[in-house]
């Protein structure tokens, strides 16, 4: 017979202490070799990429396709900003985090948000342009600029977007 307690384990880094039996051995072996492959690297767990492109429809083809949209004059999203919102959001990498809103802005561009709290958050503007504007605060540090956006997400975000989440 195998025994291996395993009611300590309070994280994936858990290695049980004692192992009885050659089953319970094999176990303690993968433990420690998952612990290991694990030890130094980061872990992401963001929003599907669909829930994403879902959000910009929602605001591209309902809340934001009317001239007026706002009450205040806002322009409807436009066809090349909200094509290359789409392209952003497929190009995010899938080990970082997807914006937690998207909405159209008053000028007819795409506005994503990765929103934690006030003391953390970003905003970036997509116009159809391929220039990208974004602002941001983490903590009491505030940012902003813009940057091309070809065919690839500029490093500046990607690394804005995992400092919000850091």
């Amino acid at each position: 017979m195998s025994v291996l307690a395993l009611s300590e384990a309070q994280s994936i880094f858990y290695t049980p202490r004692e192992a009885s039996g050659p089953s319970s051995e094999r176990i303690l072996k993968i433990f420690e070799e998952g612990r290991d492959a694990f030890r130094g690297n980061s872990i992401t767990l963001a929003m599907p990429v669909y829930d994403s492109i879902t959000h910009l429809d929602e605001a591209y083809f309902k809340d934001c396709a009317e001239y007026d949209w706002d009450g205040y004059g806002a322009l409807p999203i436009s066809n090349q900003a909200y094509a290359e919102a789409r392209d952003f959001l497929e190009l995010i990498p899938s080990n970082t985090f997807m914006p937690s809103h998207a909405n159209g802005d008053a000028n007819g561009s795409v506005m994503f948000e990765w929103y934690i709290n006030a003391h953390r958050l970003l905003s970036v503007q997509i116009d159809g342009s391929r220039v990208l504007q974004y602002a941001g605060i983490i903590g009491t540090e505030s940012f902003s600029g813009r940057v091309t956006f070809i065919d690839a997400i500029p490093k500046k975000i990607i690394e804005a977007i995992k400092d919000i989440y850091s």
